[in-house]
Formats: C-alpha cells, sequence, structure tokens
C-alpha cells in the first residue's frame, strides 16, 4: 500500500490531497506512475501481508495518522482518496481466496467512517477497480445496461465489492472501474497474455494458452486504464450516488491476431500450445455505448508494442 501527497490549491490559498493505493499490480503500478507525473509524493510505502486482517489493519491505521499530519499542513479542507487495485484472488482461485479479499475491502472501507469521525471537513472518495471480464463473462456486446451474470467465483465475488462499496456510508463519493482485460508491464503485476508471449516469444519458448484460437475479448492497456483514473482521482468535486465506468476498447481480438502482431513485432514465429477449456473459449465483447466520453484506448498493436519497449528496457 503506498500513501501518495499531492498540492491541492484552489486560487492562492493551498490544501494537500491523500491518496492511499492498495495493489500495485498492473493497474495500481499504472494509477502511482500516472499520479507521480501529475507531482505526487509517496510519502509512505506500506508492505501489506494478505494472508492476516492484522496486517490490513495495520495499513489502515497508518493512513489516518498520514491522515492527521496531512491535515495540520493543509489550509484547505484535506481531500483523501482511497484506491482498491488490490487482490492476489483470479479468474481461478478457490473460493476461500476471494472469501479473504472481501474481507480484506470491508476492513479497508471501514476506514471511511474513521476518517468522518477524525476530519468531518475533510472530503473522502473511494475509487473500486472491479472487473467487466468477471462480471459479464460469456455475454457479448455488454452496454451500460446490461446485466451481471458471473459464471465463477471470480466474478461473483468482484460483484460482492461493489455491494459493500455501495453500502457503505463513511466515504461521500465512490468510484467503481470495470475495465475488460488489462494486459501491460509491471515489476509486481501478473504476468498476462501479451507479455507471456512477448517473453517466451524472446526466449523462443513455448507458450501454453487456455482457450481457443479464435475466441473473441477486449483487450484495454494498463498505462491506459492507470492514465484515465488518475485523472478523475485528481479532479475536485462530487457527485451524488456510485459512478460506474466502463474502460474497454468496444473492438474485440482474436488470440489469433494478438499472436500475429506478436511475430510480426518480433519478426519470429511463436511456439503455441493451446489447452482447450470451454469455459475460457467463450467470447466477451462490449458496445462502444459503454464507455465513458474522455475515454481514450489504444489499439492492440499500439498497445503490444508499448508493452514489449517496456519489456526491453
Amino acid at each position: 500500500m503506498k500513501i501518495l501527497l499531492i498540492k491541492d490549491s484552489v486560487g492562492l490559498t493551498h490544501g494537500l490531497h491523500l491518496i492511499a493505493v492498495f495493489g500495485v499490480g498492473l493497474v495500481g503500478h499504472a494509477i502511482c506512475v500516472e499520479l507521480a507525473r501529475a507531482g505526487a509524493r509517496c510519502a509512505l510505502d506500506v508492505p501489506v501481508n494478505w494472508s492476516t486482517p492484522l496486517s490490513v489493519e495495520d495499513a489502515v491505521c497508518r493512513i489516518c495518522e498520514a491522515a492527521h499530519s496531512a491535515a495540520e499542513e493543509s489550509v484547505l479542507p484535506l481531500r483523501i482518496s482511497v484506491v482498491w487495485a488490490a487482490g492476489s484472488a483470479g479468474f481461478q482461485s478457490p473460493e476461500a481466496a476471494h472469501v479473504l479479499e472481501l474481507e480484506h475491502l470491508k476492513a479497508v472501507l471501514s476506514l471511511g467512517e474513521r476518517l468522518a469521525h477524525a476530519g468531518p471537513m475533510w472530503a473522502r472518495r473511494f475509487f473500486l477497480i472491479s472487473s467487466a471480464g468477471g462480471l459479464f463473462e460469456g455475454q457479448s456486446n455488454v452496454g451500460p445496461e446490461s446485466i451481471p451474470k458471473p459464471l465463477r467465483a471470480y466474478g461473483s465475488f468482484k460483484l460482492l465489492q461493489e455491494n459493500a462499496l455501495n453500502s457503505t456510508g463513511g466515504f461521500q463519493t465512490s468510484f467503481v472501474y470495470r475495465p475488460s482485460t488489462i494486459y501491460g508491464h509491471s515489476p509486481k503485476g501478473r504476468l498476462g497474455l501479451v507479455s507471456a508471449l512477448l517473453l517466451n516469444g524472446i526466449r523462443r519458448r513455448v507458450s501454453t494458452i487456455s482457450g481457443n484460437a479464435t475466441t473473441l475479448r477486449d483487450y484495454v492497456l494498463s498505462g491506459d486504464v492507470g492514465r484515465f483514473i488518475a485523472a478523475e482521482i485528481l479532479t475536485p468535486g462530487e457527485i451524488k450516488g456510485p459512478c460506474v465506468r466502463f474502460l474497454v476498447s468496444g473492438k474485440p481480438s482474436s488470440i489469433l491476431e494478438i499472436t500475429r502482431v506478436v511475430e510480426e513485432l518480433l519478426c519470429r514465429k511463436l511456439y503455441l500450445s493451446y489447452a482447450l477449456m470451454p469455459q475460457n473459449a467463450l467470447h466477451n465483447t462490449y458496445s462502444r455505448t459503454a464507455v465513458p466520453h474522455n475515454w481514450r484506448s489504444a489499439s492492440i498493436r499500439e498497445g503490444i508494442q508499448t508493452v514489449l519497449r517496456n519489456l526491453i528496457s
């Protein structure tokens, strides 16, 4: 968990904005990079042991302490943003892992009431990274009015996380982000399809793909996701009720298309092995009507080029 501070000014009056980011994997890292570019500095980096609730509680206490310190320096009422990009439980994880993750999130959500009591004038906002792929797995042309119908524990618990945020009263404003399949590169992120294909291609190793070459999925670059969320974190103001954002490209790609782009960029053939799993072969596509007006998503070729540059730099 990282605690970042950035100046928050209105006219000639200066304040501080405290941003706590839980989870610094693919998305969390991208958000922190964009916040740093905007001038945020890392005030505290707290390792969190996700196997024990005590470690999460310690992180929550650290945020409270940091908020008190920042409030003393801030002329304007302190602005606090809490970002939940954490979670090691993936598509194939057992239900127990998702249960523990949900409990951790609820512990962090309880922070809102504590902050409200400590600083009634502090602005408190929560940003939750959910998953369109988990909520709408197997659905096609998903739009704003589509109803989540999770097919496995991963999606069911993402929906429970959204519900937990909606039922909490400690934060005045909440944002829920539903990205499709995220690809990219970060020091601590899981190795996804695109990164694995690139690395194995460079090393001339076999890539085992769980699914079908013709399966259509929607892919978004982690840097685009981080840039969009960071911009919303830094934008002041409140909204009524939860704000749900679909972060999708609206232009699905097949695994076959992705492997061909990787081969073209590496100038070599890939060694591929397919493990056919029926559930992983389902199409999942999205309508462009689902995306926010100011959301910009790189094409799949541009995105893969970006990941390759990051891998070899």
